[in-house]
């Protein structure tokens, strides 16, 4: 799609993904023509790739420079620059990100920085302040946590913040879900990548024994680490209790997976799997030797478990207990929680009040 008119609102950003559907919908059916969202094709890490449909959408393309470690963003940068209103990556290695803070404020234009407040090495690391800088640039903040508003205040006082949680669903795909006959699932559903740390999963679930009382580990999704977990698996003697299943995308084939599940598990670093594993109303095991994504912050609800990763049984173990335990969490209550607080109206929400300089927390 081509604008060639000034645009009143819009979004620069390296990638749509899949998963940001539903949040995009809500926010084109709420500012329909007057929003354009410009998006390159790829991100640094190649398995993450822009997968949304709109008729908003402006195709522009990703640089890797130095090794993948920084990206531009080339195409319509004049048009996002002339934008009375721009929302661009709070990412200190998007050097177009800062190309674009720059030049608007120079022109006197408003500018929000979206994204996580701080990178995963916390708060005290050296991008950090690089990423309080950008954030002074602009003329406010949107985050993906409720957790870290405050922090995000005293950083920069006086600017506006607002809070578009990390959500992947609407509220009607979040509704009750009737219980199955069979729960003999331990659950990952996620991209089959090396930083994911999938293998940990198998060799857990090897050692739990828990394939002798029927549990199936079931692990959904694509990616390169496919063939070798397969091996793994088979190597380990549990290819008959353990399946392999294509990515789901349909909140309906996902829900009747989970209402089969009796925990999920994000072996390494956890992020939007812990939003969709507490929607759809099932406790998440993650370790508590990774930083993690803000979604963490979702463990106030009791349903995100624990397990000691730098042990050669503390994935084993953990599974053991929630698989022995299986209603040790109330499920609908996760689910309820995660349906009015972190849906995709609640976070397309925080992207158009940013927008239109509305209701800042």
């Amino acid at each position: 799609m081509a604008r060639t008119s000034k645009v009143k609102y819009g979004t620069y950003l390296a990638v749509i993904p899949r998963y940001r559907k539903a949040c995009y919908n809500v926010i084109d059916e709420t500012l329909g023509s007057e929003i354009t969202h410009w998006s390159g094709n790829r991100w640094l890490d190649e398995t993450i790739t822009t997968a949304v449909e709109t008729p908003n959408l402006v195709e522009t393309k990703n640089y890797p420079l130095l090794k993948r470690k920084v990206f531009w963003q080339g195409g319509h940068l004049r048009d996002a620059i002339a934008a009375e209103n721009l929302i661009i990556n709070l990412n200190p290695r998007d050097l177009s990100a800062w190309y674009l803070l720059a030049a608007r404020k120079i022109m006197k234009r408003r500018t929000i920085a979206w994204g996580h407040l701080f990178p995963r090495a916390g708060h005290n690391s050296p991008t950090a302040r690089v990423r309080r800088v950008m954030r002074r640039l602009a003329d406010g903040t949107i985050l993906y946590d409720y957790a870290s508003l405050e922090h995000a205040k005293r950083e920069v006082p006086g600017q506006p913040v607002w809070v578009a949680p990390n959500a992947i669903y609407r509220k009607s795909e979040l509704q009750p879900i009737p219980p199955a006959d069979t729960r003999n699932r331990i659950l990952y559903v996620g991209r089959l990548v090396e930083v994911k740390a999938i293998d940990r999963l198998l060799y857990g679930f090897a050692r739990s024994g828990l394939s002798e009382q029927g549990a199936v580990l079931t692990i959904v999704g694509n990616g390169p680490q496919k063939e070798a977990l397969q091996q793994l698996a088979r190597d380990l003697g549990i290819e008959q209790s353990t399946e392999f299943i294509p990515g789901v995308y349909d909140a309906a084939a996902l829900r009747k997976l989970y209402a089969e599940t009796v925990c999920s598990v994000s072996p390494g670093y956890a992020g939007l799997s812990i939003t969709q594993s507490l929607g759809f109303g099932v406790p998440i095991v993650v370790s508590e030797n990774e930083l993690h994504a803000p979604e963490i912050e979702l463990d106030s609800t009791g349903g995100v478990l624990y397990y000691d990763s730098s042990t050669e049984n503390g994935l084993a173990g953990a599974l053991v207990k929630v698989y022995q335990n299986p209603d040790q969490v109330d499920g609908e209550a996760l689910r309820a929680y995660v349906h009015d607080t972190y849906s995709a109206e609640e976070m397309a929400g925080g992207v158009i009040n940013a927008l239109r300089g509305e209701s800042p927390q």
